[in-house]
């Protein structure tokens, strides 16, 4: 096989990689996520375009998002959310991390306006969720 030909090939593999990795990330900051307490009892769902976090203390319904920031490929344990303006939601921005101390933990922080987000407000909802793991149905 020609040197330009397997030079092609790892190249194409490596696209490959990169994808694979970056779908992994998606799949990872994608789900539902489940908080307790007080406070923040309720379901964050994250889907590919659309999110929605309910608690006692804020609602918001089913809206869609853009992401505003992100970590680089392969290493995606945080991502931020700028929602749609003018959605019916208490939130401008929702940011979920994963905790790195306590891996079985995320943390959702919800800002009324990207300048809180952008200024490091401290008026915030901040709560700490759980992921539920959904079981697909298997075939009988």
């Amino acid at each position: 096989m020609p040197a330009v030909i397997r030079r092609r090939m790892a190249v194409l593999a490596g696209l490959i990689l990169l994808v694979g990795c970056a779908n992994a990330g998606d799949a990872m900051l994608t789900g539902q996520f489940e908080g307790s307490g007080r406070q923040c009892r309720g379901v964050l769902l994250v889907q590919a375009r659309i999110i929605a976090w309910h608690t006692p203390f804020a609602s918001c319904a089913r809206t869609a998002y853009e992401v505003l920031d992100q970590p680089a490929v392969g290493g995606a344990t945080r991502r931020v959310f700028l929602l749609k303006p003018g959605s019916a939601c208490a939130f401008a921005v929702i940011s979920l991390e994963r905790d790195a101390e306590h891996p079985e933990y995320w943390n959702a922080t919800g800002y009324r306006s990207r300048q809180d987000y952008d200024d490091g407000s401290d008026d915030t909802l901040r709560c700490n969720l759980t992921r539920k793991e959904i079981a697909s149905a298997s075939p009988r």
